[in-house]
């Protein structure tokens, strides 16, 4: 049975395939929440970035609500185990950085709704198949799984981007 880390790391290699095929330098990004279920996993999270080739490694806080808020102190790292998650991240930033592997960014979820003000240049595809412009905005414009994505674009779906959201909605 095909689990959860097997379809990402098909779809991390159906991207790098596209990526090629298309000659476009187009960023691969894997984007993670951390808890009490994954922090001591971290590390060999990095390394399989590196291994994938994956241009972008992001860290996102987990946000307390629907089941997160539900099972909190299941989910939630306290306060001295996230400072010292959050240390060591830094540290792999500069390494990986330095070596020019892998950018880590620990993410601000609020900062894509400012961005969404001005200039959409990213689009997320979640895990099924919707096209947003942020995982954290509930607006799907479309579905991969539905419709191949070269239909998006051949509607001309791509002038929306470099406009403001609020316009397009």
């Amino acid at each position: 049975k095909e689990g959860a880390y097997f379809s990402a790391v098909k779809a991390i290699k159906y991207l790098e395939n596209a990526k090629r095929e298309l000659d476009k330098n187009t960023k691969i990004v894997v984007a993670c929440c951390i808890h009490k279920k994954n922090y001591e996993e971290i590390g060999d999270l990095i390394d399989f970035c590196v291994k994938m080739n994956i241009d972008f490694l992001r860290f996102q806080p987990l946000l307390s609500y629907g089941r997160a808020d539900e099972n909190y102190n299941n989910m939630f790292l306290d306060y001295e185990t996230y400072k010292k998650l959050v240390n060591y991240i830094k540290a792999m930033q500069k390494k990986l950085f330095i070596n020019n592997q892998l950018v880590i960014e620990l993410s601000d979820s609020f900062s894509h709704l400012n961005a969404m003000e001005s200039e959409i240049d990213f689009l997320h595809i979640d895990e099924k198949g919707r096209l947003m412009f942020s995982p954290y905005v509930p607006f799907s414009f479309g579905n991969i799984i539905e419709h191949p994505f070269d239909e998006y674009i051949n509607a001309r779906f791509t002038k929306y981007w470099g406009y403001p959201l609020l316009i397009y909605m």
